[in-house]
Protein backbone atom coordinates (compact mmCIF):
# COMPACT_ATOMS: atom_id res chain seq x y z
CA UNK A 1 0.00 0.00 0.00
CA UNK A 2 1.25 3.26 -1.14
CA UNK A 3 2.83 5.22 1.97
CA UNK A 4 2.90 9.03 0.91
CA UNK A 5 -0.64 11.46 0.00
CA UNK A 6 0.50 11.49 -3.72
CA UNK A 7 1.29 7.66 -4.33
CA UNK A 8 -2.26 6.87 -2.06
CA UNK A 9 -4.30 9.48 -4.58
CA UNK A 10 -2.71 7.83 -7.62
CA UNK A 11 -3.63 4.50 -6.15
CA UNK A 12 -7.45 5.41 -5.34
CA UNK A 13 -7.66 6.97 -8.60
CA UNK A 14 -6.82 4.13 -10.89
CA UNK A 15 -8.26 1.34 -8.51
CA UNK A 16 -12.04 3.44 -8.64
CA UNK A 17 -11.19 3.09 -12.64
CA UNK A 18 -10.74 -0.29 -12.58
CA UNK A 19 -13.57 -0.85 -10.51
CA UNK A 20 -16.02 1.13 -13.30
CA UNK A 21 -16.06 4.83 -11.45
CA UNK A 22 -16.92 8.00 -13.30
CA UNK A 23 -14.62 10.34 -13.80
CA UNK A 24 -16.22 12.83 -12.21
CA UNK A 25 -16.11 10.87 -8.95
CA UNK A 26 -12.40 10.67 -9.57
CA UNK A 27 -12.24 14.42 -10.44
CA UNK A 28 -14.24 15.01 -7.25
CA UNK A 29 -11.47 13.47 -5.02
CA UNK A 30 -8.65 15.17 -7.08
CA UNK A 31 -10.48 18.23 -5.91
CA UNK A 32 -10.72 17.64 -2.57
CA UNK A 33 -7.34 16.74 -2.60
CA UNK A 34 -6.19 20.03 -4.38
CA UNK A 35 -8.18 22.00 -1.58
CA UNK A 36 -5.54 23.27 1.75
CA UNK A 37 -8.42 23.28 3.73
CA UNK A 38 -9.04 20.01 4.19
CA UNK A 39 -7.14 16.81 4.85
CA UNK A 40 -7.21 13.97 3.05
CA UNK A 41 -4.96 10.01 3.58
CA UNK A 42 -4.38 10.90 7.13
CA UNK A 43 -5.53 8.01 8.26
CA UNK A 44 -7.54 9.42 10.99
CA UNK A 45 -10.48 6.65 11.19
CA UNK A 46 -10.59 2.71 11.91
CA UNK A 47 -14.26 2.84 12.19
CA UNK A 48 -17.03 4.89 10.25
CA UNK A 49 -20.59 4.54 10.69
CA UNK A 50 -22.85 6.00 7.95
CA UNK A 51 -26.28 6.57 8.70
CA UNK A 52 -25.78 6.38 12.27
CA UNK A 53 -29.15 7.16 14.25
CA UNK A 54 -28.26 7.09 17.64
CA UNK A 55 -24.99 6.06 16.74
CA UNK A 56 -25.07 2.90 19.37
CA UNK A 57 -22.47 0.89 17.17
CA UNK A 58 -20.19 4.19 17.29
CA UNK A 59 -20.63 4.96 20.71
CA UNK A 60 -19.17 1.27 21.59
CA UNK A 61 -15.93 1.57 18.90
CA UNK A 62 -14.52 4.41 20.51
CA UNK A 63 -15.37 2.90 23.83
CA UNK A 64 -13.24 -0.33 22.73
CA UNK A 65 -10.76 2.18 22.12
CA UNK A 66 -11.19 2.78 18.02
CA UNK A 67 -10.96 6.06 16.60
CA UNK A 68 -14.51 6.94 15.01
CA UNK A 69 -16.22 9.20 13.07
CA UNK A 70 -20.32 9.25 12.34
CA UNK A 71 -22.23 10.36 9.64
CA UNK A 72 -25.82 11.33 10.21
CA UNK A 73 -28.31 14.34 9.13
CA UNK A 74 -29.24 14.32 12.64
CA UNK A 75 -25.99 15.99 13.70
CA UNK A 76 -25.84 18.37 11.91
CA UNK A 77 -26.68 22.17 12.73
CA UNK A 78 -26.47 24.46 9.44
CA UNK A 79 -26.43 28.05 10.07
CA UNK A 80 -29.48 29.77 7.77
CA UNK A 81 -28.80 30.05 4.15
CA UNK A 82 -25.98 27.52 4.71
CA UNK A 83 -26.28 23.51 3.98
CA UNK A 84 -26.30 20.37 6.14
CA UNK A 85 -22.81 18.83 6.23
CA UNK A 86 -24.54 16.28 7.84
CA UNK A 87 -26.68 15.71 4.94
CA UNK A 88 -25.56 13.26 2.18
CA UNK A 89 -27.89 14.70 -0.51
CA UNK A 90 -26.30 17.99 0.00
CA UNK A 91 -22.67 18.35 -2.14
CA UNK A 92 -21.69 19.13 1.25
CA UNK A 93 -22.52 16.56 3.32
CA UNK A 94 -21.45 13.61 0.11
CA UNK A 95 -17.77 15.30 -0.09
CA UNK A 96 -17.42 15.44 3.92
CA UNK A 97 -18.47 11.27 3.56
CA UNK A 98 -16.12 11.45 0.59
CA UNK A 99 -13.44 12.79 2.86
CA UNK A 100 -14.31 10.82 5.82
CA UNK A 101 -14.11 7.42 4.02
CA UNK A 102 -10.58 8.72 2.55
CA UNK A 103 -8.78 9.50 6.04
CA UNK A 104 -9.95 6.02 7.34
CA UNK A 105 -7.08 3.84 7.72
CA UNK A 106 -5.93 1.93 4.64
CA UNK A 107 -6.62 -1.69 4.83
CA UNK A 108 -7.19 -1.48 8.55
CA UNK A 109 -10.51 -0.28 9.19
CA UNK A 110 -14.40 -1.03 8.89
CA UNK A 111 -17.65 1.11 7.63
CA UNK A 112 -21.16 0.20 8.64
CA UNK A 113 -23.93 1.73 6.19
CA UNK A 114 -27.38 1.69 7.28
CA UNK A 115 -29.16 3.13 4.21
CA UNK A 116 -32.20 5.02 4.87
CA UNK A 117 -35.10 2.11 3.88
CA UNK A 118 -38.20 3.67 4.14
CA UNK A 119 -38.53 3.92 0.60
CA UNK A 120 -37.72 0.29 -0.16
CA UNK A 121 -39.19 -2.25 2.35
CA UNK A 122 -42.19 -3.95 1.97
CA UNK A 123 -44.59 -2.22 4.63
CA UNK A 124 -44.52 1.27 2.57
CA UNK A 125 -44.73 -0.96 -1.22
CA UNK A 126 -48.42 0.68 -1.42
CA UNK A 127 -46.65 4.01 -2.09
CA UNK A 128 -43.07 3.36 -3.38
CA UNK A 129 -44.66 0.65 -5.87
CA UNK A 130 -41.16 -1.39 -6.45
CA UNK A 131 -40.68 -4.29 -7.63
CA UNK A 132 -37.41 -6.33 -8.70
CA UNK A 133 -38.36 -5.70 -11.89
CA UNK A 134 -39.25 -2.03 -11.13
CA UNK A 135 -36.62 -1.20 -8.82
CA UNK A 136 -36.61 2.59 -9.13
CA UNK A 137 -40.16 2.40 -8.26
CA UNK A 138 -42.76 5.85 -8.54
CA UNK A 139 -39.69 8.52 -9.01
CA UNK A 140 -42.84 11.02 -9.10
CA UNK A 141 -43.18 10.69 -4.87
CA UNK A 142 -40.38 12.61 -3.06
CA UNK A 143 -39.38 9.91 -0.68
CA UNK A 144 -39.19 7.52 -3.46
CA UNK A 145 -36.72 9.83 -5.38
CA UNK A 146 -34.48 10.54 -2.30
CA UNK A 147 -33.87 6.97 -1.74
CA UNK A 148 -33.24 6.30 -5.32
CA UNK A 149 -30.26 8.92 -5.03
CA UNK A 150 -29.14 7.91 -1.48
CA UNK A 151 -28.98 4.32 -2.78
CA UNK A 152 -26.81 5.80 -6.12
CA UNK A 153 -24.47 7.81 -3.60
CA UNK A 154 -23.98 5.14 -1.19
CA UNK A 155 -22.98 3.13 -4.48
CA UNK A 156 -20.17 5.43 -5.16
CA UNK A 157 -19.32 6.11 -1.63
CA UNK A 158 -19.00 2.11 -1.22
CA UNK A 159 -16.65 1.98 -4.40
CA UNK A 160 -14.23 4.16 -2.41
CA UNK A 161 -14.55 2.21 0.84
CA UNK A 162 -13.52 -0.80 -1.92
CA UNK A 163 -10.36 0.89 -2.34
CA UNK A 164 -8.94 1.84 0.80
CA UNK A 165 -9.07 -1.39 1.63
CA UNK A 166 -11.95 -1.69 4.34
CA UNK A 167 -13.76 -3.98 5.47
CA UNK A 168 -17.91 -2.36 4.84
CA UNK A 169 -21.19 -3.89 5.53
CA UNK A 170 -24.54 -2.07 4.33
CA UNK A 171 -27.38 -3.03 6.04
CA UNK A 172 -31.56 -2.99 5.25
CA UNK A 173 -34.36 -4.87 6.89
CA UNK A 174 -34.86 -8.25 5.22
CA UNK A 175 -37.80 -7.34 3.15
CA UNK A 176 -35.90 -4.23 1.43
CA UNK A 177 -35.35 -4.26 -2.34
CA UNK A 178 -32.32 -1.38 -1.95
CA UNK A 179 -30.37 -4.10 -3.88
CA UNK A 180 -32.07 -4.15 -6.88
CA UNK A 181 -31.47 -0.46 -7.45
CA UNK A 182 -29.24 -0.43 -10.80
CA UNK A 183 -26.44 1.18 -8.70
CA UNK A 184 -26.59 -1.56 -5.99
CA UNK A 185 -26.96 -3.65 -8.70
CA UNK A 186 -23.79 -2.81 -11.14
CA UNK A 187 -21.59 -2.38 -7.21
CA UNK A 188 -21.84 -6.33 -6.37
CA UNK A 189 -21.30 -7.09 -10.45
CA UNK A 190 -17.97 -4.69 -9.87
CA UNK A 191 -16.38 -6.52 -6.90
CA UNK A 192 -15.12 -10.11 -6.60
CA UNK A 193 -16.94 -11.40 -3.71
CA UNK A 194 -19.85 -10.02 -2.17
CA UNK A 195 -21.34 -11.84 1.61
CA UNK A 196 -24.71 -11.86 2.80
CA UNK A 197 -26.05 -12.09 6.19
CA UNK A 198 -29.34 -12.54 7.67
CA UNK A 199 -29.95 -12.18 11.26
CA UNK A 200 -33.07 -11.99 14.18
CA UNK A 201 -31.56 -8.21 15.76
CA UNK A 202 -33.64 -9.90 18.50
CA UNK A 203 -30.16 -11.55 19.62
CA UNK A 204 -28.57 -8.23 20.71
CA UNK A 205 -32.57 -7.25 22.71
CA UNK A 206 -33.50 -5.02 20.16
CA UNK A 207 -37.04 -3.59 20.33
CA UNK A 208 -38.83 -6.37 18.44
CA UNK A 209 -37.29 -9.30 16.77
CA UNK A 210 -37.24 -7.88 13.47
CA UNK A 211 -34.98 -9.45 10.49
CA UNK A 212 -32.24 -7.87 8.84
CA UNK A 213 -30.37 -8.47 6.06
CA UNK A 214 -26.68 -6.83 4.96
CA UNK A 215 -24.20 -7.33 2.11
CA UNK A 216 -20.42 -6.97 3.15
CA UNK A 217 -17.02 -7.94 1.56
CA UNK A 218 -16.28 -9.80 4.15
CA UNK A 219 -17.01 -13.56 4.88
CA UNK A 220 -16.95 -13.07 8.56
CA UNK A 221 -19.80 -10.97 8.62
CA UNK A 222 -22.08 -14.23 8.78
CA UNK A 223 -21.07 -14.27 12.26
CA UNK A 224 -23.49 -11.92 12.71
CA UNK A 225 -26.38 -14.65 12.45
CA UNK A 226 -26.99 -16.45 15.95
CA UNK A 227 -29.79 -18.71 14.03
CA UNK A 228 -33.19 -18.57 14.92
CA UNK A 229 -35.43 -17.16 17.94
CA UNK A 230 -35.81 -19.12 20.95
CA UNK A 231 -39.08 -18.84 22.75
CA UNK A 232 -38.37 -17.64 25.41
CA UNK A 233 -36.59 -14.38 23.41
CA UNK A 234 -39.72 -13.83 21.62
CA UNK A 235 -41.21 -14.05 25.11
CA UNK A 236 -39.19 -11.01 26.46
CA UNK A 237 -39.40 -9.33 23.62
CA UNK A 238 -43.11 -9.59 23.32
CA UNK A 239 -43.10 -8.07 26.98
CA UNK A 240 -41.87 -4.56 26.00
CA UNK A 241 -44.80 -4.19 24.40
CA UNK A 242 -43.69 -3.05 21.29
CA UNK A 243 -45.74 -3.01 18.12
CA UNK A 244 -44.01 -1.90 14.55
CA UNK A 245 -47.49 -2.84 12.68
CA UNK A 246 -50.50 -3.07 12.71
CA UNK A 247 -52.77 -5.76 10.62
CA UNK A 248 -56.27 -5.28 9.63
CA UNK A 249 -59.09 -7.35 7.87
CA UNK A 250 -61.03 -6.14 5.04
CA UNK A 251 -64.28 -7.66 4.52
CA UNK A 252 -63.15 -10.73 2.18
CA UNK A 253 -61.01 -11.87 4.89
CA UNK A 254 -57.80 -9.98 3.44
CA UNK A 255 -55.01 -8.59 5.67
CA UNK A 256 -53.11 -5.54 5.21
CA UNK A 257 -50.14 -3.83 6.83
CA UNK A 258 -49.12 -0.28 8.27
CA UNK A 259 -46.20 0.76 10.12
CA UNK A 260 -47.42 2.07 13.92
CA UNK A 261 -45.69 4.86 15.41
CA UNK A 262 -42.98 2.48 16.62
CA UNK A 263 -41.54 1.62 13.24
CA UNK A 264 -39.28 4.18 12.75
CA UNK A 265 -37.62 3.34 16.55
CA UNK A 266 -37.17 -0.29 15.35
CA UNK A 267 -34.63 1.40 12.87
CA UNK A 268 -31.87 2.24 15.50
CA UNK A 269 -29.27 -0.66 16.22
CA UNK A 270 -28.86 -1.81 19.72
CA UNK A 271 -26.02 -1.18 22.09
CA UNK A 272 -25.76 -5.36 22.12
CA UNK A 273 -25.48 -5.02 18.45
CA UNK A 274 -22.29 -2.90 18.49
CA UNK A 275 -20.94 -4.95 20.99
CA UNK A 276 -21.21 -7.80 18.52
CA UNK A 277 -19.28 -6.15 15.95
CA UNK A 278 -16.70 -4.65 17.98
CA UNK A 279 -16.09 -8.22 19.05
CA UNK A 280 -15.78 -8.87 15.53
CA UNK A 281 -13.77 -6.01 14.47
CA UNK A 282 -10.37 -7.42 14.09
CA UNK A 283 -11.66 -10.55 12.05
CA UNK A 284 -13.73 -8.20 9.55
CA UNK A 285 -11.03 -6.28 8.52
CA UNK A 286 -8.70 -8.96 8.31
CA UNK A 287 -10.37 -10.88 5.52
CA UNK A 288 -12.30 -8.31 2.93
CA UNK A 289 -12.35 -9.26 -1.00
CA UNK A 290 -9.57 -8.39 -3.28
CA UNK A 291 -9.35 -5.60 -5.43
CA UNK A 292 -8.71 -6.36 -8.93
CA UNK A 293 -5.25 -6.05 -9.85
CA UNK A 294 -4.35 -3.08 -11.82
CA UNK A 295 -2.10 -3.61 -15.31
CA UNK A 296 1.23 -2.85 -15.71
CA UNK A 297 0.73 0.11 -18.19
CA UNK A 298 -1.73 1.51 -15.74
CA UNK A 299 0.71 1.62 -12.46
CA UNK A 300 3.68 3.08 -14.50
CA UNK A 301 1.20 5.88 -15.93
CA UNK A 302 1.67 8.96 -14.29
CA UNK A 303 -1.32 10.64 -12.56
CA UNK A 304 -2.30 13.62 -14.47
CA UNK A 305 -1.46 11.98 -17.54
CA UNK A 306 -4.02 8.75 -16.65
CA UNK A 307 -6.77 11.59 -15.72
CA UNK A 308 -6.63 13.38 -18.74
CA UNK A 309 -7.56 10.31 -20.80
CA UNK A 310 -10.67 9.98 -18.89
CA UNK A 311 -13.74 11.01 -20.83
CA UNK A 312 -15.69 13.38 -18.77
CA UNK A 313 -18.84 12.33 -21.09
CA UNK A 314 -19.31 8.81 -20.55
CA UNK A 315 -22.21 7.86 -17.65
CA UNK A 316 -22.38 10.92 -16.13
CA UNK A 317 -24.24 9.65 -12.47
CA UNK A 318 -26.87 12.16 -12.73
CA UNK A 319 -28.72 10.44 -10.57
CA UNK A 320 -26.16 11.17 -7.93
CA UNK A 321 -25.45 14.48 -9.29
CA UNK A 322 -21.45 14.31 -9.29
CA UNK A 323 -21.22 17.89 -11.35
CA UNK A 324 -23.24 19.27 -8.58
CA UNK A 325 -20.63 18.99 -5.76
CA UNK A 326 -17.82 19.37 -8.18
CA UNK A 327 -19.76 22.86 -9.04
CA UNK A 328 -19.59 23.15 -5.04
CA UNK A 329 -15.64 22.24 -4.95
CA UNK A 330 -15.03 24.77 -7.55
CA UNK A 331 -16.14 27.54 -5.97
CA UNK A 332 -13.58 26.97 -2.79
CA UNK A 333 -11.62 29.96 -2.28
CA UNK A 334 -8.67 27.28 -0.56
CA UNK A 335 -8.94 25.09 -3.99
CA UNK A 336 -5.07 25.13 -5.45
CA UNK A 337 -5.35 23.70 -8.85
CA UNK A 338 -1.92 24.19 -9.91
CA UNK A 339 -1.12 22.25 -12.98
CA UNK A 340 -4.08 20.58 -12.92
CA UNK A 341 -6.02 24.02 -14.17
CA UNK A 342 -5.58 22.41 -17.84
CA UNK A 343 -6.95 19.05 -16.40
CA UNK A 344 -10.65 20.22 -15.55
CA UNK A 345 -12.88 21.80 -18.32
CA UNK A 346 -14.34 25.52 -18.08
CA UNK A 347 -17.65 24.39 -17.85
CA UNK A 348 -19.48 20.78 -17.68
Amino acid sequence: MPSNAADKLDFVLKQLHCLGAPKALLGLILLLFLSENVSMFGEAYEFVEIFAGEAWVSRVMRSSGRRTASLDIMFGDPLPGKQNVMDLTTPSGFCLALLTILNMKFDASFCVVGLLCSSFVSINQATHCRAPWFPLGDTGRPHVALGNFLASRVALLILVLQCVGAAWMVEQPISSLAWWHPRLRALLRSIDRIYVCRWWMGHYHGKTPKRHICWSNTPKIGRLDKGVLKKHQREEIAKMGVKSAATKVNKKGGKSYSGTSALRGTGTYPPHFGLRLAGLYSDLIENRSANPPMPNDLVENPTQSFFDSLDWHGDLWDDADLFGCIHYIRGNHSLKLGVWRTSFPTSL
